[in-house]
């Protein structure tokens, strides 16, 4: 019996229960002297017009002017004026103005009276309280009567103007226009920010979000003692240029894509090449690429550089779905078009566009004909894999080949001739479809030996000939395609009308149709017109979906908490005017990334502590105004890689084919005939950062699918972060956990020697960044001197092992 994972335990709760810093001490009030440096709250904003305008009307438009409005006036209600509500409907008026409690309108969204409203489902509380605090507050109302949401252009379908940065009074904390947005939307609800995070805190979050590895206590005690102006901006900018950032954000940009190296379904065929696109993700995020770039190689890289190794290795973006490889027909070929539509509107556009492929879309401005529009530019699409060789890598092959083919030359002079005569021999003996191996039998004996000579050593130099590495890509089948229809309820069976190649309609340019005359000498030029038009200026969404979905990876949430839905049905921003300020910005630099994190993180509000204020909790619980920054679980590659960053034992080496890290045979055993998962062993070979990986559809990597790691069958937008007992049974018991445990153990002995005292100080300097506290310190020295482990362990493993159990060890501070 393993007694480790007990003991173990025991001692991870006994820290939890006595230490005073760390994610568990969050609820703890800041220091008096940080508190000071905070600007004063603002008082809370009024109930007035403004108040209307910016608060509730979006809630009207959003979820109650679709059955009480233009189009509808479900129970004799209309909602598009003041003066309707108050008439209200066959349940009598709707509002009260001064007395929410009255209001039947109210009674109905809060659910103190049935029937619940909206039909669809409970208004967010937020959106409840907005409401209830404009009808005490007199229910007052702005602007002429009110449109649909569908009616109106709706915000995310308008191009982005870039506002001018809030001028504020009391703005010392404001470090860069980011803060001044920020600390102007506290100030009306009456908020104020936190105290700055001390700077060990600082250090351990910027190298998670940015290289997802901890820092080193050396790099950690190197900043606390920089006193230089500069010094967290020295910080980030190396961040920035270290190689293991491109790992850390590729892996997010990998969710989106829903990159897998299999094909799914029952056989789940590997797709061995695929990692080259895993690659050219990785490389694209360090060197910066420009995002519009990025976006089109991957839609067109091989129509807009036709040959060029990179941009035909960035189509495996396309070739990343899942594809049934036993049943060919009309309807799985029209499953695959779907998954490009809809993953590629979701990824750039932020728009569930894909609910349009049975009929026009319920709640955005999206009509099934926009879907097979878009279905149309897919369409001719099919997969290759291609030679992508690099110049020099061409140089060379073509240097050998032309060698070879000097050699070649004379047997081919000997054997042409002979085997002329005898396919001659052959038809005169009336056989008028002929192989090889007929030809020689047409042969006399001694030319039949001959010929078979021939050819053995014609074969032995050709397979001298230099192999060109290869890549999956996606290309068009030719320069034509026949024409595709719009399909009767998303039924392959059941064609109707014959659609043009386009975009969405209404969406600037969207009309725009994609004829013949685009098409480029082996293609349609489909795909490259819809990537001009995602990257156009004019397109309102790509720059703003994309802002949004890095501010969500730094702050735990988007200004838009829906970071895939941009539509009606989707959240509205928190800060409509800091996104399109983002965003503007953004295309002005070039559509570069790196600029942006270094504003997000150079801001007062990413320095923010994480500590938990009881009052603005209570008006702000979600944190949707960033009044603190979040403490956030680390993703599971993350947790993997931080284990063996500690340890020591991580392998750097970028790129390549990815690995196979042992699994239960049992897994194995269940996946297609056994085959999916090599047998391997706990190697370090294998223990490369996780997004090496192999990533299989049928058999996710165990460790990291019970930390969340998510099946790809479609995009991922943002990963579940759950709390499971799995995950605790895994950090205790995991194979890998355990040996690397141990192997922490060793470096922890190396670098501390045989004092307790001494080693819990380096593995928790390891591990936190941080000093034990002095509870910490005397029971983790009780620990190490008094534990009795069992053959197989020994004190300082456990210890080690319960360290990596600690919360803090897997939560961004």
């Amino acid at each position: 019996m393993n007694r480790r994972p007990t003991l173990a335990h025991a001692f991870t709760a006994a820290v939890l229960c006595t230490a005073a810093t760390g994610p568990l001490a969050a609820m703890a009030p800041p220091p008096a002297k940080a508190r000071a440096a905070v600007p004063p709250a603002a008082p809370a904003p009024p109930v007035d017009a403004a108040y209307f305008t910016r608060e509730v009307q979006p809630i009207l438009q959003k979820s109650c002017l679709g059955c009480h409005g233009v189009g509808a006036k479900l129970g004799n209600l209309d909602l598009r004026t003041r003066e309707a509500a108050l008439k209200g409907g066959v349940r009598g008026a709707s509002l009260a103005p001064g007395n929410a409690a009255k209001s039947v309108l109210y009674h109905l969204v809060s659910g103190a009276r049935a029937p619940l409203m909206p039909p669809g489902g409970k208004l967010p509380a937020s959106d409840i309280q907005k409401l209830k605090r404009w009808i005490d507050g007199g229910a007052p109302w702005a602007g002429p009567a009110l449109e649909n949401a569908q009616a109106q252009v709706w915000w995310s379908f308008r191009p982005p103007v870039k506002p001018a940065v809030p001028v504020l009074k009391h703005a010392e904390w404001v470090r860069n226009p980011v803060d001044a947005f920020v600390l102007q939307r506290l100030r009306r609800a009456g908020l104020s920010p936190s105290a700055p995070a001390p700077r060990r805190t600082l250090i351990r979050r910027a190298y998670l979000d940015l290289v997802g590895l901890p820092p080193t206590p050396e790099e950690i005690a190197a900043f606390e003692t920089d006193r230089s102006p500069d010094a967290w901006e020295k910080v980030v900018d190396r961040l920035l240029a270290s190689p293991h950032y491109g790992e850390r954000w590729g892996r997010h940009w990998l969710d989106l894509a829903r990159y897998a190296e299999s094909a799914g379904f029952e056989g789940d065929k590997d797709r061995p090449l695929a990692y080259r696109y895993r690659d050219y993700v990785i490389d694209a995020f360090n060197r910066d690429k420009p995002y519009d770039e990025f976006v089109r190689e991957q839609l067109a890289g091989d129509e807009l550089r036709p040959g060029d190794r990179e941009a035909l290795v960035a189509t495996g973006y396309l070739a990343c779905g899942p594809q049934d490889q036993v049943q060919k027909d009309a309807k799985t070929r029209s499953d695959e078009v779907d998954d490009l539509v809809s993953t590629t509107s979701s990824v750039f556009l932020g728009l569930t566009v894909g609910c349009a492929r049975c009929h026009d879309h319920k709640y955005d401005p999206v009509k099934q004909t926009d879907y097979y529009r878009l279905a149309a530019i897919f369409a001719p699409t099919e997969r290759r894999e291609v030679d992508v060789p690099t110049p020099e890598e061409r140089r060379v092959a073509d240097a050998r080949n032309a060698e070879l083919e000097k050699e070649l030359a004379p047997l081919r002079a000997q054997f042409n001739p002979l085997r002329e005569r005898g396919v001659q021999a052959a038809k005169a003996a009336g056989q008028p479809h002929l192989n090889d191996d007929q030809i020689k039998l047409a042969l006399s004996e001694a030319d039949r030996k001959h010929f078979t000579e021939l050819q053995a050593a014609i074969a032995a130099v050709e397979a001298k000939r230099p192999q060109l590495p290869k890549a999956l890509v996606v290309t068009d089948t030719g320069r034509e395609f026949p024409p595709v229809h719009l399909l009767l309820r998303g039924d392959a069976a059941h064609k109707g009308e014959v659609v043009q190649p386009g975009f969405v309609v209404s969406l600037p340019e969207g009309k725009t149709e994609v004829g013949p005359a685009a098409a480029t000498p082996q293609t349609t030029g489909r795909r490259k017109a819809l990537a001009d038009w995602l990257t156009s200026r004019q397109n309102p969404l790509p720059a703003r979906v994309w802002m949004n979905r890095v501010w969500r990876q730094h702050f735990g949430r988007g200004l838009v908490n829906t970071p895939s839905n941009f539509g009606v049905n989707g959240e509205l921003p928190t800060h409509p005017e800091l996104l399109d300020w983002l965003a503007t910005t953004f295309q002005e630099g070039g559509w570069r990334l790196k600029p942006l994190h270094r504003l997000m993180l150079l801001s007062a509000a990413y320095q923010q502590s994480s500590t938990i204020r009881e009052a603005a909790a209570k008006t702000d619980p979600e944190n949707k105004l960033y009044w603190r920054m979040p403490v956030r679980r680390l993703e599971a590659e993350a947790v993997r890689d931080s284990l063996l960053a500690v340890a020591g034992t991580l392998d750097r080496q970028m790129g390549g084919p990815s690995v196979y890290p042992p699994v239960d045979p049992s897994l194995r055993a269940d996946t297609f005939l056994g085959f999916n998962w090599p047998e391997a062993q706990d190697d370090p070979k294998t223990w490369r950062r996780s997004v090496y990986i192999k990533v299989k559809r049928s058999l996710i990597y165990p460790q990291l699918e019970v930390f969340d790691c998510p099946e790809i069958t479609s995009t991922v937008a943002q990963r579940n972060v759950t709390t499971t007992p799995t995950q605790a049974l895994t950090l205790l018991n995991d194979p890998l956990i355990l040996r690397q445990a141990a192997l922490f153990a060793q470096r922890v002995e190396r670098e501390a020697g045989a004092d307790p005292a001494q080693q819990a100080e380096r593995a928790y300097r390891l591990a936190f960044g941080r000093s034990p506290t002095a509870s910490e310190r005397t029971l983790a020295v009780q620990f190490l001197k008094n534990r009795k482990s069992p053959p197989d362990s020994t004190p300082l493993a456990d210890f080690c092992h319960a360290v990596v159990n600690l919360n803090e060890f897997v939560y961004v501070p």
